[in-house]
């Protein structure tokens, strides 16, 4: 049984302009992001450390990169963010109540996350159809197992090969009419499970 979610409402074009414009990247080219609670376990160092090369393997286009949300490694992660490229734009809008939603205003969702209990924020980014490159965890890797718009890597020791994904991912369009499973359907199928080992029992 796959845990269901509470899923979002994908913003159009016109909400998408009006979020980018709140995070001041408005004018970049591709805005690639991340959402979470900024601490050790979202290793979101070790994407702020791959900036530069990021940046390489896309050419010249402005590049984007948002986190949204707060936490005790916020100004670590500032400090890091503070050696991009001129061509990356980095921005820490702070945690957001409407960030399962927001988040679909990205065009390639990142999860790099040392550990996970389940990854509920890529299971909503999934929601939205995006491009999404993720740590190749067990928690992560059942989540997406059955979508088709994720790779997996190894953020901290392969790295070469998180850039290729990254490069690849751009490429990708947002898919339409994704299946991810509700809390009611998760609720639904919990109780025909008990319902059909109650009547096993008798």
């Amino acid at each position: 049984i796959r845990n269901g979610i509470k899923r979002p409402k994908t913003p159009d074009v016109s909400e998408i302009n009006l979020i980018r414009k709140k995070w001041g990247v408005a004018e970049c080219d591709i805005v690639l992001g991340c959402v979470g609670r900024l601490n050790y376990q979202k290793g979101f160092d070790l994407l702020l450390n791959m900036t530069g090369k990021i940046c390489d393997k896309v050419g010249n286009r402005r590049i984007g990169l948002v986190f949204i949300g707060d936490g005790p490694e916020m100004k670590n992660l500032q400090k890091l963010a503070a050696n991009a490229p001129e061509n990356m734009q980095i921005v820490f809008p702070g945690y957001s109540a409407d960030a399962a939603h927001e988040c679909g205003a990205f065009d390639i969702f990142l999860m790099p996350s040392r550990f996970e209990g389940f990854g509920l924020t890529l299971l909503e980014a999934a929601s939205h159809g995006l491009p999404i490159v993720a740590q190749d965890i067990p928690p992560l890797r059942e989540v997406i197992a059955d979508y088709p718009n994720a790779v997996l890597t190894d953020f901290k020791n392969n790295p070469d090969h998180t850039l290729q994904c990254i490069a690849e991912m751009i490429s990708k369009e947002k898919l339409k009419n994704i299946s991810i499973p509700s809390v009611s359907q998760m609720a639904n199928e919990y109780l025909y499970f008990f319902e059909q080992l109650s009547g096993n029992q008798n």
